[in-house]
């Protein structure tokens, strides 16, 4: 695929899976989990942007699969995958015309049910794909490329150098798993426990939101702007755990103060710490950000390119 057809299908994937998720989670946690909060987005217009998102998809899909999907199917190497995200799709598409137009309400919460377990399984298989198909293309072009290392004047080997750059490699895509895992866990963690009350509130989940965000088009746009731009997402992420860490304190401060007005030095500090509201929580938002920073640092995207060359 070329790389627009690749960065449409990317931002419809993520519109289909921040909606479905915005609409799905508070309506399976107040069902299920008898959890109740206010949502700052109406269910009628999530599945309103969730149905555009999805005829959007169909489009693509007709697309994808004329530019893509015939070729590909004929080579074994990915082919598992490849078919396990048809199965997923044409799943999706079936519940979704059910939840839309045909199906009966005695089966809508199983439909339902159906639909977003296979949204959730397909975001994971097609971030499977696309690196496992990633990973082949370097395979042989390292197989293409190779030399034999070089022996030094005692005989013994000499380490070559893309084995340095590889392990390098392997580093950062750990560094950016954990981030992924950090990032997505504690913005989770925010919606489940209702940490959406007021502005102040949102600010972690927005700033983890276009954290994500930055690191999806650091990944497809493999520049030198999209990683600063993700550098600065990461820098948003530590001043806002930093401030988030003030806040909480600050309140602890005032609430303690009202309850003791007599408080002051340490002690006060002491009770603030121990306070009601967990003053380090915010800390998570810095060690994600620090973890981005720690992905992008040197990356080889900020190398400035030659004369005639790109950073692509």
């Amino acid at each position: 695929m070329n790389r627009l057809l690749r960065v449409s299908v990317y931002w419809c994937g993520l519109g289909l899976t921040v909606t479905g998720l915005l609409y799905a989670v508070p309506r399976y946690a107040e069902r299920y989990f008898d959890l109740e909060w206010e949502t700052w987005c109406s269910p009628s217009l999530l599945m309103k942007t969730h149905g555009a998102f999805g005829f959007w998809s169909l489009l693509l899909l007709g697309v994808v699969w004329r530019a893509h999907v015939r070729t590909k199917l004929r080579r074994p190497d990915n082919r598992g995958s490849g078919l396990g995200v048809l199965t997923l799709v044409s799943l999706l598409v079936v519940s979704g015309y059910l939840l839309y137009y045909a199906g009966s309400l005695e089966f809508r919460e199983t439909t339902s049910l159906l639909h977003t377990a296979g949204g959730v399984v397909l975001v994971a298989l097609l971030a499977w794909h696309a690196a496992y198909r990633r990973r082949n293309a370097l395979d042989r072009g390292r197989a293409a490329e190779r030399i034999d290392p070089a022996r030094g004047r005692d005989g013994t080997m000499v380490s070559h150098p893309q084995d340095s750059a590889e392990t390098e490699t392997r580093l950062r895509r750990f560094v950016l798993a954990t981030f992924l895992f950090g990032a997505v866990g504690t913005g989770g963690e925010l919606v489940l426990i209702g940490h959406l009350e007021d502005v102040w509130q949102c600010v972690p989940l927005v700033l983890l939101a276009f954290g994500l965000l930055a690191v999806a088009w650091q990944r497809i746009e493999r520049g030198r702007l999209s990683t600063r731009v993700l550098q600065g997402a990461m820098l948003a992420l530590v001043a806002g755990g930093l401030t988030g860490i003030w806040l909480h304190y600050d309140g602890n401060v005032e609430f303690e103060l009202e309850m003791s007005p007599s408080l002051a030095g340490p002690n006060l500090i002491r009770e603030a710490l121990a306070g009601a509201t967990p003053v380090l929580a915010p800390a998570a938002l810095v060690q994600i950000g620090l973890l981005g920073l720690a992905y992008a640092y040197r990356h080889p995207f900020l190398a400035r390119p030659r004369p005639g060359e790109t950073t692509r």
